[in-house]
């Protein structure tokens, strides 16, 4: 949030003694974790602000949201007890994009998946990143929300695998064809940095010709 509320160079501090006071006043699309759709939704609900969410209780907001809601619920009031581990390795990469316009049909969808696919495959070349398993996300307009996955023998990183995989991800999908609000694809199972990776090296011993021993006594 800190990083976010200043951009572009994302330098501002909270300290814990004005974190509920600045949660109170901060527009609901500015909390990490809820996009358009969940604050266009909060908004109907007369949620504009940190301030305007605690009124809700917990119970409600998982009845609403399911599990995430309590997860708003503890935000709103500037809680958040997860451990900070600033040196996890990286399990997923993945880009998504929820949509003004419901995706009306499959061809639609294959060029918004397109888009997504580039944005992917430039992240990974960034990141140095090879992954095995490419994951396909759905969000329907009714909220409903599928996934579909497939698992290669070897990593890959290039927009031409990713096109090809989506593309029969896509077509695995339920027919007939229903209005869609989300795509979004994501990357996991990475292959192990080489710097992660104990390596043997090889010497060329056969060219080294050994200096003569030297002669030692021991008493």
């Amino acid at each position: 949030m800190a990083s976010a509320y200043q951009k572009p160079d994302g330098l501002f501090v909270i300290t814990p003694a004005q974190a509920e006071a600045f949660v109170a006043r901060l527009p609901i699309e500015k909390f990490h974790g809820i996009g358009k759709v969940t604050a266009a939704r909060l908004k109907k609900m007369g949620v504009y602000t940190g301030q305007d969410l605690r009124r809700w209780d917990e119970a409600q907001m998982i009845r609403l949201f399911g599990k995430v809601g309590r997860h708003y619920f503890f935000l709103a009031r500037a809680i958040d007890e997860r451990p900070v581990n600033p040196d996890r390795l990286r399990k997923s990469l993945g880009t998504e994009n929820t949509y003004a316009k419901d995706v009306q049909n499959q061809a639609e969808a294959e060029a918004k998946l397109g888009e997504l696919a580039i944005q992917l495959a430039d992240e990974l070349a960034k990141k140095k990143l090879k992954g095995r398993t490419l994951t396909l996300k759905v969000k329907y307009a009714d909220f409903r929300q599928i996934t579909r996955s497939k698992t290669l023998s070897y990593a890959f990183s290039d927009l031409e695998t990713i096109r090809r995989i989506y593309t029969e991800l896509l077509q695995s999908l339920p027919t007939p064809w229903q209005a869609v609000r989300l795509l979004g694809l994501q990357i996991a199972n990475f292959e192990e940095p080489i710097h992660k990776i104990g390596l043997q090296l090889a010497l060329d011993f056969e060219g080294m010709n050994p200096p003569e021993a030297k002669n030692k006594t021991r008493e």
